[in-house]
C-alpha cells in the first residue's frame, strides 16, 4: 500500500508543550506512543504518534508527542518516516493532534504538496515560532486533563514559520519535468495571472485544470508549478512567486 498522505485536506503529548518559543524542528518521525493512565501511571492506551524533537535556542531538545490514530489502523515503515493504512483507503482524521499540528504548518505557510508523499523527514530542519492551540474534544473521550485533573496545557503547534533552509526537500524524480511541459506551465500561470491578478498556488492548479481542459498532458502540466527551479522560469514572463502566491512583478 501507499503511505498515507500527510495533507490536511486528505485527512501531544509527552512533556510541557512548547508556547510562544522559536524551535528547529530536529527530527520528525512516526513512533509508537503510550498514554499514561488518568492517575499520571504508564499503562495507558498505545497510539501511532508524530514524535517531533524540537530544539530550542538554549540548545535543548523537547520531544512533543502528536496522536494519529489506533495501531489497528496504520502501520509504521521501519525508518518512521512514513505511515501506511491497515485497510486501504483510511486517511489521518482531521481531529487527530497530528493533524492539528500539520494543518498549523500548511496555514503558517507550508507547502500542503510537500506532505502530500506522506514523508515526514522532510519536516526536518525547519524553524518555526510555536504558539498553543486546544486539543480536540472527542465524543465519548473525557476532555483532556492532566493527572490532578487541571486542563491539559494546549498542543505546541507553528504559528509561523522563521525558515524552512534546512528542511529536507521533497523527494523528487531523478529527472525534472520535460522543458516542454515546464514553458507550457509558466505560459499558462502568465495568462492566469493577467486575467485574474495575484492567485495562491491552490487555486491556480484549478485554475489551470479548467484552461487546459482539453490538452491530455493537464495534469503535468499542473503538477510543474512545484517543480524546482520554476520560480526562475516565470522571472522570464514577468511573473514572480512570493511564498505561495503567483503575481507580476
Amino acid at each position: 500500500m501507499t503511505p498515507v498522505s500527510l495533507n490536511p485536506e486528505t485527512y501531544v503529548v509527552g512533556g510541557l508543550p512548547l508556547l510562544d518559543a522559536d524551535v528547529v524542528w530536529k527530527e520528525v518521525r512516526f513512533n509508537m506512543f503510550n498514554y499514561p493512565k488518568k492517575d499520571g501511571t504508564p499503562g495507558g492506551p498505545d497510539t501511532v504518534a508524530l514524535r517531533v524533537i524540537y530544539t530550542t535556542d538554549d540548545g535543548i531538545d523537547h520531544e512533543q508527542q502528536y496522536s494519529v490514530g489506533d495501531p489497528k489502523r496504520f502501520t509504521i515503515a521501519a525508518d518512521g518516516k512514513t505511515i501506511e493504512p491497515v485497510v486501504a483507503g483510511t486517511a489521518m482524521s482531521k481531529s487527530s493532534n497530528a493533524a492539528i499540528l500539520l494543518n498549523a504548518l500548511v496555514n503558517a505557510g507550508f507547502s500542503a504538496a510537500k506532505l502530500e508523499p506522506g514523508d515526514v523527514s522532510v519536516l526536518d530542519g525547519i524553524k518555526t515560532h510555536n504558539i498553543g492551540a486546544p486539543e480536540v474534544t472527542r465524543s465519548g473521550i473525557e476532555k483532556p486533563t492532566n493527572a490532578d485533573g487541571t486542563p491539559r496545557p494546549p498542543l505546541s503547534v507553528p504559528g509561523s514559520i522563521i525558515s524552512t533552509a534546512g528542511a529536507a526537500p521533497a523527494a523528487a524524480t531523478a529527472t525534472g519535468p520535460d522543458p516542454a511541459i515546464v514553458a507550457k506551465a509558466v505560459a499558462t500561470v502568465a495568462k492566469i495571472v493577467a486575467a485574474n491578478g495575484p492567485t495562491d498556488r491552490k487555486k491556480m492548479v484549478t485554475l489551470m485544470m479548467t484552461e487546459l481542459a482539453k490538452d491530455p498532458g493537464k495534469n503535468a502540466i499542473a503538477k510543474a508549478i512545484y517543480s524546482v527551479g520554476f520560480e526562475a522560469e516565470l522571472i522570464g514572463e514577468g511573473i514572480g512567486l512570493e511564498g505561495e502566491t503567483f503575481s507580476a512583478i
